[in-house]
């Protein structure tokens, strides 16, 4: 469609009216039109190109202005470019009013035809000029193409090398479609065609995809407007690259799906509704579990609709505290009465959302289920009152005290203990309150302050006396969940304990003491028994006279073997009783285990065995030769005794620090009720023991006990029908020797 174009030829008046008329028309465009917009809810495309109208007539003013006073249009240009950019392209219309709307978007429109032939005129204007020089469309922050009949680029600027990547040179001369991907070109080109059947002066198209140098997709929207030029028709085309605006929308929209998942899945119900009808906009999955009331029978329906008590306008009043700014936010605890007829106790706080306005939109709630934290309040309840229960009936004393030794809390028992009025006690430093007679000279309050001051978390074996009674305390420090720091003392009253201690040690000595006395008057006529015998024996031997020399050697073996019996037990009952003497003396124990192997080699041949002895002794050892000489014999003599065609042997290894022994057989052994009973008195592995092997059991508890007093252990390893090995380790006290000289 052709459109006649007017002569340029302006008189000054006419010139000076129409640029007046066109700063009046922008002015009023850039000051009105997002009132108006606002108020008749034009869609976005229309009000772009109400505004693009506008600017279209005011350059047309501005042209001709220019013709007359010759200004540079350039600098126009960019001014009014500077102007429309910061004209918002899309305005989204929240509110409407009830009215002819059609009726006034009509008229609008009426109106751009009317402007048509002026934009036209515009146009042709700006192609005299010289439709090739881009200097006036570089300043334009949207790319912007001006294709001749063929479709060909004559003219481009910056904005559209930015957007897809190309130099000046690959887009002037070329076809517009190579800007295009093939799909994206074959529509713009129908849409060109089709606007030429038309004859619309301005349109616009979205949904069309430009190719960048790097091969990506470029979303586009385009505006155009065509001109005649000598016949010739010119196309001005605008590209908008609407990648920045997708990414922000695909943004956006992940933003949304996130922040609805957030809510969707937090472990709080959390519900939301309209401030001007209370209509429930949100409703998550919280929020059903909690009420047992689903989303979509919840969503787009008003709160008294679904349930219209009191509850129910209380917090319609809350809602209405917060709409008048009266509160910032509610905090309301109450009953939720769910579908399933529980009573379920909640906390439900409420803020109020703005929009960009200020504007209260809409109320969010977010309700606890109490139900829990009230459980877990009555258990720690019920186990405080327990706890104080358990302290107050205790049989033990408990005190405790902060960390600067200020008594704090003393149990029913403790205070019986002090027998002091709780003025006396409580508030009180522990050192004042509790006497320092300690059962250990060595022993104070002192020992307990690094309990105070250290890492140091637990303190035993402290005895004290406390008003005659005997305390054994257990001391150790807690840390609070305040962090403040508590040491809690518990005295266990041993006085009773003590008491039978004391007694039973005394009749052990006593005991001790009887046998003591009972071996000693024993032993005197067994001496004479065995001596009388051992001479009537010899006399019989002489005459020859068989039956008294077997007669007396019956005596004298049954008394030799009762002597040994009391031997024993006056050496056991010396040991227990403390009244076994030492004697060190330095002595080579190679000497030693050669005179002892001589001793057992007759018990050992005896039965079959072999014996071997072997070891290393890098310096002489002290100790009680004695005392190892008797219990490495009984050891050895146990061997043979419960060994047959088997190995006996002895091993010792001496150090200036230790000695060590070690007897093993290949005997008979021992299973492991034997093993932990071995070293009791008058005890033997098991009953049949005694008949077949005869002994006391007496042997093996000396040895135990002559090591302990030396200082050293004796241990024992034993498998059943496999043998036994019996480990003797006294310390070396020979370097004490050397030291001092």
């Amino acid at each position: 469609m052709e459109f006649p174009v007017r002569s340029p030829s302006f008189s000054l008046a006419t010139l000076a009216m129409a640029s007046f008329g066109g700063c009046c028309a922008l002015l009023g465009g850039w000051y009105l039109m997002p009132a108006l917009t606002g108020v008749l809810a034009i869609d976005a495309a229309l009000q772009v190109g109400l505004l693009t109208l506008l600017t279209c007539c005011t350059l047309g003013a501005a042209y001709a202005w220019h013709r007359q006073r010759s200004l540079d249009i350039q600098d126009l240009l960019v001014f009014l470019t500077a102007k429309h950019n910061q004209i918002p392209h899309e305005l989204l219309a929240k509110h409407t009013l009830e009215g002819n709307v059609a009726r006034t978007v009509a008229a609008l429109r009426r109106r751009m035809d009317d402007q048509a032939e002026e934009l036209q005129t515009l146009m042709r204007l700006l192609a005299q000029r010289n439709v090739r020089d881009t200097a006036f469309i570089d300043v334009l922050s949207e790319g912007v193409l001006i294709l001749d009949a063929e479709r060909t680029i004559v003219a481009e600027n910056q904005a559209i090398e930015t957007i897809f990547g190309l130099e000046r040179g690959q887009i002037l001369g070329s076809s517009v479609n190579k800007l295009f991907k093939p799909a994206s070109a074959l529509e713009f080109a129908d849409w060109l065609d089709q606007l030429e059947m038309d004859g619309a002066a301005i349109s616009r198209l979205t949904g069309l995809f430009g190719k960048h140098a790097d091969g990506s997709d470029i979303p586009l929207r385009i505006s155009l407007t065509h001109l005649l030029e000598a016949d010739e028709t010119i196309t001005f085309v605008v590209f908008t690259d609407l990648s920045p605006q997708l990414a922000l929308e695909s943004e956006l929209s992940e933003s949304r799906a996130f922040f609805r998942s957030l809510v969707e899945n937090l472990p709080v119900a959390v519900f939301a509704m309209d401030a001007e009808d209370h209509r429930y906009v949100l409703w998550n999955k919280a929020a059903e579990a909690l009420t047992h009331a689903r989303a979509r029978d919840i969503i787009g329906k008003p709160l008294l609709e679904i349930s219209d008590g009191q509850p129910e306008r209380e917090y319609l009043s809350d809602l209405d505290l917060l709409r008048d700014g009266e509160v910032t936010e509610v905090v309301r605890s109450h009953k939720i009465r769910n579908r399933s007829k529980r009573n379920v106790l909640g906390r439900t706080k409420t803020v109020p959302v703005h929009d960009s306005e200020g504007l209260i939109t809409h109320f969010l709630s977010v309700t606890e289920d109490l139900t829990r934290e009230i459980e877990i309040q009555n258990l720690l309840r019920l186990q405080n009152q327990r706890l104080e229960h358990y302290l107050e009936t205790a049989g033990s004393a408990v005190v405790e005290v902060d960390r600067h030794g200020v008594v704090q809390l003393v149990n029913k028992r403790m205070h019986a203990l002090l027998d002091k009025p709780e003025s006396e006690i409580i508030g009180k430093l522990y050192i004042d309150v509790f006497p320092g007679n300690f059962v250990d000279e060595d022993v104070s309050w002192e020992d307990v302050t690094p309990i105070f001051e250290t890492e140091q978390t637990e303190i035993t074996g402290i005895n004290s006396l406390l008003n005659g009674r005997y305390l054994s305390w257990h001391i150790s420090r807690m840390e609070s969940d305040d962090g403040e720091t508590r040491v809690i003392g518990v005295a266990d009253d041993v006085t009773d304990l003590v008491e039978q201690k004391n007694r039973a040690e005394a009749a052990n000595a006593a005991k001790s003491q009887f046998l003591a006395n009972m071996s000693h008057e024993l032993r005197t006529p067994l001496n004479a028994i065995i001596g009388y015998s051992e001479l009537l024996y010899e006399v019989a031997e002489e005459e020859e006279r068989e039956s008294d020399s077997r007669d007396l050697e019956r005596i004298r073996s049954a008394g030799k073997h009762l002597l040994n019996l009391i031997n024993q037990i006056l050496d056991l009952a010396k040991a227990e009783s403390g009244v076994t003497t030492i004697e060190l003396r330095s002595f080579s124990v190679e000497q030693m285990v050669d005179e002892i192997g001589d001793l057992v080699t007759s018990l050992v041949d005896e039965r079959g065995n072999s014996w071997s002895c072997s070891g290393t002794a890098s310096s002489l050892l002290k100790s009680d030769e004695l005392k190892i000489r008797q219990v490495l014999i009984n050891l050895v003599s146990n061997a043979a005794k419960f060994t047959r065609d088997g190995e006996i042997s002895l091993a010792y290894e001496v150090t200036p620090e230790i000695a060590t022994f070690e007897v093993r057989d290949t005997g008979v052994g021992m299973d492991d009720f034997a093993l932990n009973r071995i070293f009791d008195p008058f005890t033997q592995a098991d009953e049949s023991t005694a008949r077949v092997y005869g002994g006391t059991g007496l042997g093996l508890a000396i040895c135990r006990r002559f090591a302990e007093q030396l200082g050293g252990t004796m241990t024992v390893r034993s498998v059943l029908n496999e043998g036994s090995t019996f480990l003797l380790e006294v310390p070396n006290r020979y370097l004490e020797d050397q030291s001092v000289a």
